[in-house]
């Protein structure tokens, strides 16, 4: 049995269940379906229309349609849709052949994904990755095993060079289209490919086996990590529909080199993108040198972190619609999330209570939102900025405005939400009080 056959030997795959084959018709994974055909696993080939190469893809698809049908085996075809302005082709194209793989997957129920990349892929991805910057992640290189949306991914070929794939080619008669981009100097991977690979691995013969262990090393110690890092996200982070958030004073505890790998995955997570993780160094001064009790670090359009006091927000900016200003009226009333009862008692026990001094204020009442500016008359004498009592109470500033503020008619502040009152109100009834009871509610 040939080294080609063997690796697939190893995979163990039953006979039953398909499995998916992304094939381009290149000389790789029609030796793929080649060996699969050996070993009698049913396979469903699939393969997408790049529309690079219009004069190539007739014979393509050909002897796609031929191979398959003299080995018995299902195909799919799917073309690439147009992409969107300030997309990168390699990526949107990768995404979408590997949502076409998993699609196909789950309708046949299929055991796997099979792809045919192989040792020179590994050692050009990883130089492609090195040259453009890249992370301890993306050092483990190319995985003889992954998942993608659940599926199970398996690259049988890995270990094998493509030296010994095109002797197997030749060896048993595998007919193959060669894509003619891959004589293009225009790429990276074709300019390593031509110039750097050979004469890097000619230095030993070794040398594959050698990039595969290295990889493989730094792959388990990124399991390690990442499960450290899992935990510390565990411990400190809070998650909730919207956002992430953390205690800035809790997380600075963590270990300082923990703390950079845990923010990379954060923000990671946050953008969706590797790049943002190269601003790790800037968030971490940001957090830890920062003296402003309320500040915002931009990462990109649409996406900052915000800092109000002890609390570190990921959040999409939201759009904060201030409290409309609307007469009360005795009874109860529903203004937003905010139930109001005034003078009247049909309140519950649930309900904070003020008792506001008929003489000393003019009806109607108002509620309404912040306005910079805003004083209050405070019970002790004298008045305090609204802006100041918020500062103290550490009240964040995206919930500022939403903090119901109840005045009189001619503009007098009785009360500021929960966190301060006039002269005028009280916490207790009285003789000659109008009594207004007040609660947030999600309504």
């Amino acid at each position: 049995m040939s080294s080609v056959e063997q690796r697939v030997a190893c995979l163990e795959l039953n006979k039953v269940q398909p499995v998916v084959v992304g094939v381009s018709t290149g000389v790789d994974s029609m030796v793929l379906l080649h060996a699969l055909k050996q070993q009698n696993i049913a396979v469903v080939a699939v393969y997408v229309n790049h529309h690079k190469r219009p004069l190539q893809i007739p014979t393509e698809l050909a002897l796609l349609e031929r191979v398959c049908g003299d080995y018995g085996f299902e195909y799919r075809i799917f073309d690439l849709p147009e992409m969107g302005a300030g997309k990168n082709f390699h990526d949107f194209a990768h995404q979408f052949r590997y949502q076409s793989f998993v699609r196909v997957a789950q309708e046949m129920q299929a055991q796997a994904i099979l792809t045919a990349h192989h040792a020179d892929d590994q050692v050009e991805t990883v130089l492609m990755r090195l040259v453009r910057g890249t992370s301890p992640r993306g050092l483990a290189g190319i995985r003889p095993v992954s998942h993608f949306d659940g599926v199970k991914v398996l690259r049988p070929f890995i270990s094998l060079t493509k030296k010994q794939v095109i002797t197997y080619a030749a060896e048993n008669m595998v007919e193959f289209v060669e894509d003619e981009s891959n004589a293009s100097e225009d790429y990276l991977r074709n300019r390593l490919r031509h110039n750097v690979v050979p004469q890097l691995m000619g230095e030993n013969e070794q040398s594959y086996a050698h990039v595969q262990r290295l990889l493989d090393m730094v792959a388990t110690q990124n399991r390690y990590v990442d499960k450290l890092v899992a935990r510390c996200i565990d411990e400190v982070v809070v998650f909730s529909e919207h956002q992430m958030s953390l205690s800035r004073e809790r997380f600075l505890l963590v270990d300082e080199d923990l703390q950079g790998l845990v923010m990379a995955e954060l923000l990671r997570r946050y953008t969706g993108s590797d790049a943002a993780a190269e601003k790790t160094d800037l968030v971490l001064n940001w957090l830890r040198n920062g003296i402003k009790p309320n500040a915002v670090f931009y990462i990109a359009q649409n996406t900052s972190i915000i800092r109000e006091y002890d609390i570190i927000k990921f959040a999409y900016p939201l759009v904060i619609t201030p409290l409309n200003k609307v007469q009360l009226n005795a009874g109860m009333q529903f203004i937003d999330n905010i139930k109001i009862v005034l003078d009247n008692e049909s309140h519950t026990e649930e309900m904070t209570g003020y008792f506001i001094e008929k003489s000393m204020v003019v009806f109607p009442l108002y509620i309404r939102a912040f306005l910079r500016g805003d004083r209050i008359q405070m019970a002790h004498g004298g008045s305090k900025k609204v802006s100041r009592i918020f500062i103290d109470k550490k009240v964040p500033q995206s919930e500022r405005l939403q903090v119901p503020i109840i005045v009189d008619s001619q503009g007098q502040i009785l009360i500021v939400g929960e966190y301060a009152v006039a002269d005028s109100v009280k916490k207790h009834n009285f003789i000659g009080a109008c009594p207004l009871y007040m609660e947030q509610v999600n309504k």
